[in-house]
C-alpha cells in the first residue's frame, strides 16, 4: 500500500479512537420531544433484529429491527421521577446521540437504592469503545447503592454490564437475589 495512503488511514483511524463523548443525565421532565425522536431513531436502528418464530406478526418479519416510538420510550421508560435517561453524545459539536441508556431508581428498605437499566443501545459504529460501560457507570452512581441490574437478555447488554461491574452474569445468583429485590 503507498505511504500515503497508510498515513492517511492512520489520521483517520486516530481521529476516531480519540473521539471525546460528552455523557449526560436528564430527568423525564427534562427530555423533550425532540430528544426522546432521537432515542427512538437510535434505538430502532442499532438495537437488535427480530429472529424468525411463528407466533410473531407478519409485521414483525425476521431481520426487522425492533422498533420503538419517542411517546412508548416515555411511557415504558420514563414513566415517573425516579427514571433518568442517560446519554452519550459526540463532543465535537454536532452533539449526535450515540448511545443511552434508560434507568429506574427505587429504594429498598433497610438495603437501598436499586438502579435498573432497562434498555442500554450503542450505535453500532461507535461500539467498543467504552461507552456502554460508562452509560451503566453513570446510570449507577447513586448514594446508598444496594444493587444494579439490566433488563435485557440483549447480548451486547449483558457484556457492557459484565465489563462495567467487572463480574460475570451468574443467572444462578441473580435468581436468587432478585427475590429481596423484586417485592
Amino acid at each position: 500500500m503507498h505511504p500515503t495512503v497508510l498515513q492517511a488511514l492512520f489520521r483517520i483511524c486516530q481521529s476516531v479512537s480519540t473521539m471525546a463523548f460528552r455523557f449526560e443525565e436528564l430527568p423525564p421532565s427534562e427530555c423533550s420531544d425532540a430528544d426522546l425522536l432521537h432515542c427512538a431513531e437510535l434505538f430502532s436502528s442499532h438495537y437488535g433484529v427480530w429472529a424468525q418464530h411463528p407466533s410473531l406478526p407478519k409485521e414483525l418479519r425476521a431481520g426487522a429491527h425492533v422498533r420503538l416510538s419517542g411517546s412508548r420510550l416515555r411511557q415504558e421508560h420514563l414513566f415517573s421521577e425516579q427514571c433518568r435517561l442517560v446519554r452519550a453524545l459526540t463532543a465535537d459539536g454536532t452533539r449526535k446521540l450515540v448511545g443511552q441508556a434508560f434507568v429506574c431508581r427505587f429504594d429498598v428498605p433497610e438495603k437501598g437504592t436499586v438502579s435498573w437499566i432497562t434498555q442500554l443501545v450503542v450505535h453500532a459504529d461507535y461500539r467498543r469503545r467504552g461507552i456502554a460501560k460508562r452509560l451503566c457507570r453513570i446510570a449507577w452512581a447513586v448514594d446508598n447503592f444496594y444493587a444494579a441490574g439490566l433488563v435485557s437478555s440483549h447480548p451486547y447488554a449483558v457484556r457492557a454490564v459484565e465489563c462495567a461491574t467487572e463480574r460475570t452474569c451468574d443467572p444462578k445468583l441473580i435468581s436468587k437475589a432478585a427475590a429481596e429485590i423484586i417485592l
